[in-house]
Formats: C-alpha cells, sequence, structure tokens
C-alpha cells in the first residue's frame, strides 16, 4: 500500500517510497498501490485535492471520517460523505473539515442544500455554493454516468480510493468490485479502520478519466468484506 501525505503551502504531494530502486526517475514518476498496479503520481495529487478529513467532535473526543467533493451537471458542486457521518442529528456538532493543505474550517450548514439518504444507502450530500472562496485550490471530481447501463456493468471493475484512517496521513489502494447486490456493492480494497466516506473511483491511467462511481459505507464483519453504495 503506498502512502501519500499532504504539504503546506499547497506544494504538490510527493510519496514516502520505502522500498530502494537504483531508477528513481521511474520511482517518482509512478507509485504501486494495493496489488501492485502502477498510478500516476498525478492522478494521486489530483485526487488527494479532492478528499478531505471530517472532524466530528463530542464530549471532548474527535470522530474522524472522510468526505469528497465531486462537481455534477450544470456546476452543481458537493462535499459528500456517509449518512452515519453527518446527519440531521449531528447538526448541532462541532464539525470541522480538513482539506488537502492541512486548511481546517468549521463546516457552515447554514443557507445550505442538504440531501440525506439514510440507511441503507447511507450518503449526505451536502452543496458547496459558488461564493464559498475557502475551496479554492480543491479538485471537484468527475461522476461517471454509465451507471445507466446498470450497476452490473463495474462487475470485477478495478477501482481505487484516498482515505485518512481514524485521521491519520493518506493512504491509496486499489481493488476491484468482486459483487453486487441492487445498489450496493462489495470490493476488496484494503480500506483501514475510519475511512467511511472515502470516494470509490474509477482506476484509469488517463488523470481526465478520473470519475466516482461510489463511496465505501462500511466493512461488514458478519460477511467479511468491504461495503460500499453506488451515488447512482
Amino acid at each position: 500500500m503506498g502512502i501519500c501525505e499532504s504539504k503546506q503551502n499547497q506544494q504538490e504531494f510527493k510519496p514516502n517510497i520505502i522500498q530502494s530502486d537504483k531508477n528513481e526517475e521511474n520511482m517518482i514518476k509512478k507509485m504501486s498501490l494495493g496489488d501492485n498496479i502502477p498510478v500516476s503520481i498525478e492522478i494521486i495529487n489530483k485526487v488527494m485535492k479532492s478528499v478531505c478529513k471530517i472532524i466530528v467532535k463530542n464530549n471532548g473526543g474527535s470522530n474522524y471520517s472522510i468526505g469528497f467533493f465531486m462537481e455534477i451537471n450544470d456546476n452543481q458542486k458537493y462535499l459528500i460523505t456517509n449518512y452515519h457521518v453527518i446527519s440531521k442529528d449531528t447538526l448541532n456538532k462541532d464539525i470541522e473539515i480538513e482539506i488537502y493543505n492541512h486548511k481546517k474550517m468549521k463546516l457552515n450548514f447554514n443557507n445550505r442544500n442538504i440531501k440525506y439518504f439514510p440507511n441503507p444507502k447511507d450518503i449526505t450530500i451536502i452543496e458547496i455554493k459558488n461564493d464559498d472562496t475557502i475551496y479554492d485550490g480543491v479538485e471537484f471530481l468527475d461522476y461517471d454516468y454509465n451507471y445507466k447501463k446498470g450497476y452490473n456493468y463495474y462487475k470485477n471493475a478495478r477501482i481505487f480510493t484516498i482515505e485518512y484512517p481514524s485521521g491519520k496521513s493518506a493512504n491509496s489502494a486499489v481493488g476491484r468490485i468482486i459483487n453486487i447486490n441492487d445498489f450496493e456493492f462489495v470490493h476488496n480494497i484494503p480500506i483501514e479502520k475510519g475511512s467511511s466516506g472515502c470516494p470509490i473511483l474509477l482506476y484509469s491511467e488517463d488523470i481526465n478519466l478520473i470519475q466516482v462511481i461510489g463511496i465505501h459505507k462500511e466493512y461488514n464483519n458478519s460477511k467479511n468484506s468491504n461495503i460500499g453504495t453506488f451515488i447512482g
């Protein structure tokens, strides 16, 4: 599993390369994620700017999860996470997000369009307004509309994500969709605990074809598998 860490002052992200290789130039250009599939640093840099930590503070403690920024048609921009991370019941709590350059901000819910999809979908979609200058520099991911062909279109699709497990440094990992049940899917990305809300993206070597298909929801102990939800 490759590891990336975001840097201050909006510099490009550099991977922590832990193995030795004589061809340093190739190592800088590409890194291996999960099952040794090479993913370009350019793609990782882009997605890192699209994923944020979500910190919910309550009773003196903090719970860490993940959200991601996505643009849907007609310039509609949203922060997306799980419903079990941000629901109507959590709006009265102290909620912060931390974006790619370590900039933290209180998440203001006033006058925002928020859509809740409780279990079993487990998705919350929060509007990002055009005058939200605090998000300058954030990359908004695109959405893959192939879901209109039916979710079985994604069976065995190669996928990847970036996560901040329990608020720690970011990990990147790849896997595949191995089973589909209506709008839910089982995937084998080695996602760590504390990564609820991370995006599930179609893997591509083309930076212009990185698109969201779903969101990681939970690890199911009884089924010993990771569960995601298609956003479509």
